[in-house]
């Protein structure tokens, strides 16, 4: 989008008004009204980013809700590998996979995949957090999860206790 001349806001508004012209042409009003040129913030393009195409190019998604994690004493996933086992912590991210394999006891066991400004979190939500934080986990795009950390060799995972969409913090 930004590789066109100009911004994203002009280009919108240079649509906007080849519509009016149009339905105007053609006997119509546009009902609506005509977007304002003017540059979109970080936070917009990194929305409208998200919203269109799934993906962003401005930021990182978690740009969105900078204000709502300076306030929440978070590890990156960066730093989970200097934290000791068992250690509690919370990480926040965009969910990238989830998945529910089946299981040899028959329970579900969520297996899910976010990811933040430094790399991927693997987390694993066991029946007993399910109950209370299912429907944020499988209905949230981004997610704050508070667990412990556990380690497999040089593998760093979180055991889930708490989940929460992160667009309601």
């Amino acid at each position: 989008f930004n590789s066109l001349n100009g911004e994203n806001a002009d280009h919108l508004l240079k649509v906007s008004q080849i519509f009016s012209q149009l339905l105007k042409e053609n006997g119509r009003e546009s009902g609506g009204e005509i977007l304002k040129s003017s540059p979109f913030s970080l936070e917009e393009k990194v929305f409208l980013e998200m919203d269109l195409l799934d993906l962003t190019f401005s930021s990182h998604p978690l740009l969105i809700f900078r204000k709502a994690l300076k306030k929440i004493e978070r590890i990156k996933s960066g730093h989970l590998s200097t934290m000791a086992e068992g250690t509690i912590v919370k990480v926040a991210g965009i969910k990238v996979i989830l998945h529910t394999p089946p299981t040899r006891s028959g329970q579900r066991v969520i297996f899910l995949t976010l990811e933040d400004e430094e790399g991927l979190i693997d987390v694993t939500v066991f029946p007993s957090a399910q109950q209370l934080y299912a429907k944020d986990i499988f209905e949230a795009d981004f997610l704050l999860i508070e667990g412990g950390v556990q380690k497999h060799g040089p593998a760093v995972s979180i055991i889930a206790d708490k989940a929460f969409d992160l667009s309601k913090i």
